[in-house]
């Protein structure tokens, strides 16, 4: 039973954010690598990288990728750039939910001594075969039934 409204919520929102999947509307991947380092600092010592697909529905379909439009970036006072891409909504973890959903909370700066940074590959239509890499550029969970990233392009593969 569900603890609160919110959580009654979540599995059906996951379910109904894989539909324009099902219908053939989402196009793009995105690959996320978490790059560790044994240093103090990024590029100190050296680097364990991992790599998994940022996925909505419990894993199974791609996320929703979209440019930041003009009047986005004219809004933002030149903190977002056109060629940035908004990825999501997507949904929090929720009581019932599984390891598949990225829990926003890994995207936070590391409390420890190991530094660790994020770079996003993104493949489908109007990208090069490989992909074109971004990195993140700030996370949006101030909502409560979703989170959105905000990646701006780094025009190289870290």
């Amino acid at each position: 039973m569900p603890l609160t409204l919110r959580d009654g919520l979540l599995p059906a929102l996951d379910a109904i954010r894989a539909i324009p999947d099902y219908l053939g509307f989402r196009l793009h991947n995105v690959t996320v690598v978490q790059r560790v380092w044994s240093g103090q600092q990024i590029g100190d010592g050296t680097s364990t990288s991992t790599s998994f697909p940022l996925r909505v529905n419990k894993g199974a379909n791609p996320v929703k990728v979209r440019l930041v439009s003009q009047k986005e970036s004219v809004a933002s006072g030149g903190v977002y750039s056109v060629e940035d891409l908004v990825v999501g909504p997507m949904t929090p973890p929720y009581p019932g939910s599984t390891a598949d959903h990225t829990d926003p909370s890994i995207f936070d700066p590391p409390t420890g001594s190991q530094p660790t940074e994020f770079f996003f590959n993104v493949t489908g239509p109007g990208y090069r075969s490989e992909g074109e890499w971004f990195a993140l550029r700030e996370k949006h969970v101030d909502k409560p039934l979703r989170y959105t990233l905000i990646l701006k392009k780094t025009g190289e593969q870290p």
